[in-house]
């Protein structure tokens, strides 16, 4: 099971994933849930929930066929990811069982965007509002509503690991460390990623 937040900050994208992995009834390892895709034409980072083929699958799509030219209007990213649903469903004759939470930056775009893709839906979110997916959401979303304002990525930082420490306690199958990786805004916009032991930092302050 799999927890995924996602924080629109002043200066990016943050996305949050549990990352505790069950290898059947067997066991349970430490596993990377975020994916980093690096386009010809602009970066995305991905966190997927659901089917782990059909997750790999999404990305693998995704960084064959997005951002291969240059696409700097927001409309144009929508299109080119509608145009990827509709072509996995026409080819598969199914949608894909994952929901999964998406930060896109063009390069020569100025603002890194979040989408949700569930089966065959593509939804862009707006930049005030933020979003969760996966298990947990019925517990997150109340929590995720109440914050209504949008602050840096370091503010959201303490927020996000905050919730996901709260998510991890309430829901099981969800566990691990906390993962989070920003994708920034700007021109030069880039990728950094708040290690674990952050994340672990942060949640002996706040439990």
């Amino acid at each position: 099971m799999t927890a995924i937040l996602g924080f629109n900050c002043s200066d990016g994208v943050l996305l949050f994933a549990d990352t505790e992995v069950s290898i059947g009834d067997i066991a349970k390892v430490q596993g990377d849930k975020l994916r980093y895709i690096r386009c010809p034409h602009g970066m995305i980072i991905t966190g997927g929930s659901g089917d782990v083929y059909d997750i790999e699958y999404a990305n693998f799509r995704l960084e064959r066929e997005l951002l291969q030219e240059p696409m700097t209007s927001i409309d144009d990213i929508y299109l080119s990811l509608e145009g990827l649903l509709q072509n996995i469903l026409d080819c598969h004759k199914r949608p894909l069982n994952i929901e999964m939470l998406l930060a896109v930056h063009p390069f020569g775009g100025t603002d890194t965007r979040m989408f949700t893709w569930r089966q065959d839906l593509l939804t862009l979110i707006s930049p005030h509002k933020h979003r969760c997916a996966g298990s947990g959401v019925i517990q997150l979303d109340p929590l995720l509503r109440q914050i209504e304002f949008v602050g840096d990525s370091k503010a959201m930082l303490l927020y996000g690991v905050s919730l996901m420490l709260q998510t991890k306690r309430m829901v099981q199958g969800v566990g691990g460390n906390t993962e989070a990786l920003l994708l920034t805004n700007g021109m030069t916009a880039s990728l950094h990623g708040f290690g674990r032991d952050v994340a672990q930092q942060i949640e002996v302050l706040v439990a």
